[in-house]
């Protein structure tokens, strides 16, 4: 059970990481921009 849960938490972190990697690359910034135009409308 406790190892679920770091697993969890370790996923989750990965997943922050690679989102802010995305973010602040300027190519994948701009297809993001345009994700999020497509379906949020901001």
């Amino acid at each position: 059970m406790t190892s679920l849960i770091i697993l969890i938490l370790v996923g989750g972190a990965a997943l922050v990481v690679v989102a802010a990697g995305l973010w602040l690359a300027p190519s994948t910034r701009a297809s993001i921009k345009r994700l999020f135009g497509a379906g949020g409308g901001r």
